[in-house]
């Protein structure tokens, strides 16, 4: 940014034929070790420099940039899994583009891990946000705890982005499609497709549409799903919808489910119920 006449610079080094290969004294910043990933840490540069192009008048001079700078920090989980792998809480994990669950092959979840869709790329062939996705064709198993649950949550920094995973389900020539269940989950901006049963599951959202389909859902509490989407199971047993403008589609069994109207957008939730749903559900 000071142009081709400064005199002194950050010691960059050139090969043979004259190509910069580095620098000898780089700008260099530690980040503290729990600082979490996402977290945008802000950058104000003053230089002050001599103009080297004009003798009469060399300065000093003084120029500010900012820039920002966001922290990456965790795991990319691979893009295609081929065998059996596991994520655990030892780590926190990305899902920083798509990736794919291969039939023969199950992802497990254990207790207590995050994992994040979408991210922030530091390839300087790819650099930028970039879209989370997840496509199972094997299986995945999301194995939280009371005490432990999985979060399964969307990056903040990439635009439009939800926790993104689809079972495939038999087509053609594939005669077994991938499975996929879930119990003790909390998950934010979900779009959810093709589970088999979700059990002790926690599903808000704070941005768009919110997609939910399984055969069976249990003991799961559905928070201020507001922003449009569906919620679709054959059974739904013990379940609550909280505060939301999502009804189950369709005609599901309900059992000993609990509906909560958004008293403070004074909106209410309609609910085509099959004719054998015991009145006394609804309180």
């Amino acid at each position: 940014d000071m142009g081709p006449w400064n005199i002194t610079d950050n010691g960059i080094t050139y090969d043979a034929q004259g190509v910069i290969t580095g620098v000898s004294r780089p700008f260099v910043f530690t980040v503290a070790p729990d600082c979490p990933n996402d977290h945008v840490i802000p950058f104000e540069l003053t230089f002050t420099f001599y103009d080297g192009w004009n003798p009469d008048n060399p300065g000093p001079y003084t120029r500010v940039m900012r820039f920002n700078y966001p922290v990456v920090r965790g795991r990319d989980v691979p893009t295609v899994i081929n065998s059996n792998m596991e994520l655990t809480a030892q780590d926190y994990w990305i899902v920083k583009g798509p990736v794919l669950i291969e039939p023969g092959a199950t992802l497990t979840v254990r207790p207590g891990t995050q994992v994040q869709w979408g991210g922030i790329s530091d390839d300087p062939y790819n650099p930028g946000p970039q879209n989370g996705s997840m496509l199972v064709r094997g299986g995945l198993q999301v194995l939280g705890t009371e005490n432990q649950p999985v979060a399964l949550f969307a990056s903040t920094l990439v635009g439009g982005q939800l926790v993104s995973i689809t079972v495939e389900g038999p087509s053609g020539a594939v005669l077994l499609g991938g499975t996929a269940d879930m119990r003790y989950v909390k998950v934010r901006n979900p779009d959810l497709r093709g589970f088999g049963t979700i059990d002790h599951a926690y599903f808000d959202s704070d941005f768009g549409s919110s997609v939910i389909e399984a055969q069976e859902i249990q003991r799961s509490i559905f928070h201020r799903l507001r922003g449009g989407g569906e919620i679709k199971a054959e059974v739904f047993n013990g379940c609550l919808f909280d505060a939301g403008w999502i009804a189950p589609s369709g005609s599901p069994r309900l059992v000993n489910c609990t509906f909560l109207q958004d008293n403070e957008s004074d909106r209410f939730m309609t609910l085509y119920a099959p004719v054998t749903t015991d009145k006394n559900t609804f309180g």
